[in-house]
């Protein structure tokens, strides 16, 4: 009994320490956090955005996106201003939030349509209607048939890589942006392929060949092969 009351009271002290600590580390973040205000209230710009760049590349997005406000609370035609548009679209793009970057994107070409990182931007905007599309991804990541009938977002990317490879030949995303066509040309391709299968196996020939042969158009394409030997049986077929 006298053990079971030293227990309960020795459980009571640890119990009242770790709330005593959270009280604490609490105290000091708030106390933490006011010095910051106090300290970054007289900062301009470029110190401002200096120290949302290190919250980036640390990839502590809630400080950086906070920095970043206090850059774009007030306008300025500074390029900075610009840097830290185009920053925030780049966090919550990380954070996610697809449908808000592609909005900000859109509005930030229509302001500052000469702005020497709108390649950037492009590049976003291309990963982000590419990964977008989960169905297609999921095509790619196994052998199963898989109809995707829309695919207004992988073409979208398409359209935002080609961009950057004619308008910016010599953006830093260009090289990368040929790859990602190439990848996208495939998945697509490979998504026709699918539905060919499907329409031969269900003897709609017509159907069949005229998907296969959205596939034979790119001479370069994985799937040349698989989608000129539907069109060979299928022709075949209708010709007996």
């Amino acid at each position: 009994m006298i053990k079971k009351r030293l227990f309960y009271k020795f459980f009571e002290k640890i119990k009242f320490l770790f709330l005593l600590s959270i009280i604490i580390q609490i105290h000091g973040c708030a106390l933490y956090a006011h010095k910051i205000n106090l300290g970054i209230d007289n900062y301009n710009m470029k110190q401002l955005y200096e120290l949302s760049k290190e919250e980036i590349n640390r990839k502590n997005w809630k400080l950086a996106k906070y920095y970043i406000n206090k850059i774009t609370d007030s306008f300025s035609t500074e390029i900075i201003y610009q840097d830290a548009l185009i920053d925030l679209i780049y966090i919550n793009w990380q954070e996610g939030k697809y449908q808000e970057s592609l909005s900000q994107i859109s509005n930030f070409q229509k302001l500052y349509p000469r702005n020497p990182r709108i390649d950037h931007l492009l590049y976003i905007r291309g990963l982000i209607n590419s990964t977008m599309d989960k169905s297609l991804f999921d095509l790619i990541k196994n052998e199963k048939t898989l109809l995707v009938k829309d695919n207004k977002k992988i073409i979208s990317a398409l359209q935002d890589f080609n961009e950057i490879i004619t308008k910016f030949p010599d953006s830093k995303y260009s090289a990368q942006s040929r790859e990602n066509i190439e990848v996208l040309n495939n998945m697509l391709a490979k998504n026709e392929l699918n539905i060919a299968k499907y329409y031969y196996d269900n003897k709609i020939l017509l159907a069949a060949i005229n998907r296969a042969k959205k596939i034979t158009e790119q001479t370069n394409n994985i799937y040349y092969k698989e989608a000129s030997e539907i069109i060979e049986k299928s022709y075949h077929i209708l010709s007996k």
